[in-house]
């Protein structure tokens, strides 16, 4: 393995460890923001997979060698 290979896989790694990161505090920042305004437990999971639809989307932007 070259050492570009190497770098290309720890900067991999280090962006989904971030994107990881990021999407964990932006959902329990809505489901906080539900719970306090006594949101139903539906729409609760209905925006908490909105939400991982849309991080998904940009991972697999992110990711594509195209």
């Amino acid at each position: 393995m070259s050492f570009k290979e190497k770098l290309d896989s720890i900067v991999t790694v280090v962006l989904l460890i971030g994107l990881f990161a990021f999407g964990f505090g932006i959902i329990s920042w809505f489901i906080e923001i539900l719970q306090r305004y006594d949101m139903p437990w539906q729409i609760q999971l209905i925006t908490v997979g909105l939400v991982l639809i849309l991080f998904m989307l940009i991972a697999a932007k992110l990711f594509s060698k195209d």
